[in-house]
Formats: structure tokens, sequence, C-alpha cells
């Protein structure tokens, strides 16, 4: 199917799939006063009626025959189309340094799937606080008891015990953090179409892979020294069994 040349007020904002428009005119990214034109049609069209029933209820509103009167766009060339071609100019009249409709598609394409996994590592950090607090709690009337007859070594587990999963629990909160706020700017950049928002999720999604590399890389670290002891303990070991 040959892809719509698609025009606000003079002005060409590209060739785009009448899915595209679709959805374009759900988000708000087109207007009910765009008009679209493709290859075989006799005429310009309004996109919501080029993509019928399905177009957003505000953008039949406002292509309603009780609306003003809408000028059918003049001096475009429709001939000189290319159903190939990509946009040439896809971007939102008017909107000074608006994102490409393709950029926010496939952003908006990934969002649930980034929602559902912030929800579920929400939902682990919970769990795992809860799971904390209460091995604390047994701890410290454990302490008490302790401590109670003398020693305070009790304590001093507890509090060794509250360093190492306060840590922990950051390796999991910090990261599902940004996982959640990129979601978030997702959503505010399919209403925006502001670079400001793009910027801002793909800061959160680098911060969140930076955190996860940075961690590979301590892994790794952790792992080529604990292999490094282990040589030198099995060398150590052979020069005892076998003194010269």
């Amino acid at each position: 199917m040959s892809a719509y040349l698609v025009t606000r007020e003079g002005q060409e904002l590209g060739s785009f799939e009448a899915i595209q428009i679709q959805d374009g005119l759900k988000t708000g990214f087109f207007h009910a006063t765009d008009w679209g034109w493709r290859e075989g049609m006799s005429g310009w069209q309004a996109l919501p009626e080029i993509v019928g029933p399905t177009a957003a209820p505000q953008a039949r509103a406002l292509a309603s025959p009780t609306s003003a009167p809408i000028k059918q766009p003049t001096g475009l060339k429709p001939d000189s189309l290319n159903p190939f071609a990509a946009p040439t100019a896809n971007v939102r009249a008017g909107a000074v340094g608006a994102v490409p409709y393709p950029v926010i598609a496939e952003l908006t394409g990934t969002k649930p799937w980034v929602r559902l996994i912030s929800v579920l590592m929400w939902i682990l950090c919970i769990l795992f606080i809860g799971v904390v607090l209460a091995i604390l709690l047994f701890q410290s009337v454990f302490a008490n008891a302790m401590a109670q007859s003398g020693s305070n070594m009790g304590w001093g587990v507890v509090v060794g015990t509250a360093f190492f999963y306060g840590v922990t629990a950051m390796l999991i909160v910090y990261p599902t953090m940004k996982l959640s706020n990129y979601a978030s700017n997702i959503s505010r950049l399919a209403e925006s179409q502001s670079f400001t928002h793009l910027t801002k999720a793909l800061g959160e999604q680098r911060r969140f892979w930076k955190f996860y590399g940075i961690i590979i890389l301590i892994y790794l670290c952790l792992a080529a020294l604990f292999i490094l002891l282990m040589v030198l303990t099995a060398g150590a070991s052979t020069s005892i069994v076998h003194p010269r």
C-alpha cells in the first residue's frame, strides 16, 4: 500500500502509512484539519476521512460538518510523491524542535514492557525490604537478649546485617527508579513531542544501563581476583606438599 502525503496549512509534513496516520490522530501528532493524498486518489482528503471511524473522538469532532470550513490544500503537486521515500519533513508543523513521529512510535512501543518490568521490580523491592526488616527485628531481639547477659556482639551483627542489606537494597531500588522514570518520560514525550522529554527519557535509560555496566565490571573484577587467589593458593599448597 502506498504512503500518504500529509500536509498542514500548505506545509508538507512527509509521507506516512495509514496506521501511522491513525496512531498520530489518536496521540494528537496529526490534526483533524490535516490533509492526505496518495497515488491513485482523485483529490485531497482530511486525515479522519482517510482512516475512517477509528480516529480519535476529538479528531472526528474537529472534522464534523459543524466545524469551520477547511480550505483544501493548493499549490502542492501530488504527482511528486514517491511512495517509497522516507518522510522529508516528518515533524509537527509550527512546533520548534518536535521529535519525528517514527521515533515517538518506537519509544511508545517499548513503554508497556518497560512499565511492566519496573512494576515487577518495585514489587521485588518491597518484598525484599519487608524480609530485611523482619530479619533485623529478629536479630535485634536476639542482640537485646545477649546484651542482658553481658555481651554486645549481637548488636554488631545487627549493624553489619543492616549495612549489607542496605547496600543490596540500593542495588535494586536505583535501577528500578531509572526504569520507572524512563517509562514516565516516554509518556510525556508522546504528549509533548518535545526533544526535552526525549532527552530526559534517554538520560534515564543511559543511567540504567550504565549502572548495570558498572555492576558487571565489578563482578568481573571480583571473579578475576577470586581466580587469582585460587591459583596462588594452589601454588602455595603445591610448594608445601612438594618442597624443594
